[in-house]
């Protein structure tokens, strides 16, 4: 019997037990992925400035541009380079932290007079700068981070930073997170984000097809659980399609996913993950053994033989096999039942057949394994399911 799991693109339509699967969208992963941004232009002007008995000599206009025309979090990390200057003035802010190395965003370039065209957000906390690592001057760096909520027209902003004595002492990195807004959390939670939701991992899973299933409202129930590796932020979808992080999610926490939307998982109402392959897991149900069949590993050799009574995680499962985690695998048999969940009977239901016709009737507080969810019906096997009405039944996802 041929599966596909619901996690996994799906090339045609797989046969379940004589009917097709859930009805699927193949949607593309492309939005939520942090990019770079290159550096179109720098244009220094020649102009003193003295902060704390400190003179910057010099101003640099370090002009970028998004990919797209869309709200979402800039990002600009400075370290230093290798040159003496460079050394010299990172040990000056990193002694005294309360200077300022990169001041401002602007919508456009700095005039010859004041006032400049300082891009200034509605709320104070979308705006930060951001000594790094000051326990350590070998990894201490400085970040400026801005929401953008009204992209420019070109989608071009302009980074103002103060150069000493006019010399490139920094190496930047400017990184653009479209869609969601990470600036109300802790400094050390946006280092996290920065650390784990990579362009390079962004890359790894971009294009890539995820097909979920139809919405099931108002029978809506979890297709799987998440996993949390590491800690992984919270969103929550605005009014106006935008996401803002909220809260981190603890490293080892285990949280239902509903749905997928492009890179993100739906983990309940407007609350989402994005995907990050390297920092969760997710496991779409559970292997009973009715009677003892071998486990094999990776090689393909028999690791253990699972006993009668074990139930076990699936991580994913394709063409007779079963994923059990770490690459170890089961093989489909008749000696195994696969099931996403279980409904209890609140009250005396009937089990249909798939023409339709009552099969037999599940008694109150009989419950039953189910293999899959396909609208409001749950399926029981490949012939028999219950009409799912949360009045009368109780999904238990496994």
């Amino acid at each position: 019997m041929k599966k596909k799991s619901v996690l996994k693109p799906i090339l045609g339509l797989a046969i379940a037990g004589g009917l097709l699967v859930p009805t699927v969208a193949d949607v593309k992963a492309a939005s939520f992925n942090p990019t770079l941004v290159e550096k179109l232009e720098r244009k220094e002007y020649n102009v003193s400035y003295e902060e704390d008995g400190y003179v910057y000599k010099g101003i640099a206009d370090n002009m970028f541009q998004t990919t797209h025309n869309s709200p979402g979090t800039l990002i600009a990390v400075f370290k230093r380079n290798s040159t003496q200057g460079a050394y010299s003035y990172f040990k000056h802010l990193f002694e005294n932290p309360k200077n300022r190395y990169i001041y401002y965003f602007q919508h456009s370039p700095t005039p010859a007079e004041p006032p400049y065209p300082v891009i200034t957000p509605s709320k104070s906390e979308y705006e930060r700068y951001d000594n790094v690592n000051l326990d350590s001057f070998d990894k201490f760096h400085i970040r400026k981070s801005l929401y953008i909520e009204n992209p420019t027209k070109e989608n071009k902003y302009y980074l103002v930073a103060y150069q000493p004595s006019r010399e490139n002492a920094y190496n930047e990195e400017i990184r653009f997170y479209e869609g969601v807004n990470y600036m109300l959390l802790p400094e050390n939670d946006l280092t996290h984000i920065l650390n784990t939701y990579t362009p390079a991992q962004s890359k790894s899973i971009a294009g890539k097809s995820i097909a979920i299933p139809k919405d099931t409202e108002p029978y809506r129930e979890p297709i799987a659980r998440l996993i949390a590796k590491q800690d992984i932020p919270l969103l929550k979808k605005e009014s106006n399609g935008s996401y803002t992080a909220v809260k981190m999610l603890d490293k080892g926490g285990f949280y239902r996913i509903y749905g997928v939307e492009g890179n993100l998982y739906n983990v309940g109402g407007d609350y989402y993950v994005p995907r990050n392959d390297a920092l969760m897991s997710h496991f779409i149900g559970r292997l009973q053994v009715n009677k003892s069949v071998p486990m094999y590993n990776p090689s393909g050799q028999i690791h253990r033989y699972l006993t009668a009574g074990e139930a076990v995680r699936v991580f994913d499962y394709d063409n007779g096999k079963y994923d059990v985690g770490g690459g170890y695998y089961v093989l489909d048999s008749t000696k195994i039942q696969y099931f996403v969940g279980a409904i209890t009977a609140n009250q005396n239901v009937s089990v249909f057949s798939t023409d339709g016709k009552v099969a037999y009737t599940l008694k109150k507080g009989q419950r039953v394994f189910i293999e899959r969810l396909e609208g409001n019906k749950a399926y029981i096997d490949g012939d028999t399911y219950i009409v799912h009405d949360k009045s009368k039944t109780t999904y238990s996802k496994s």
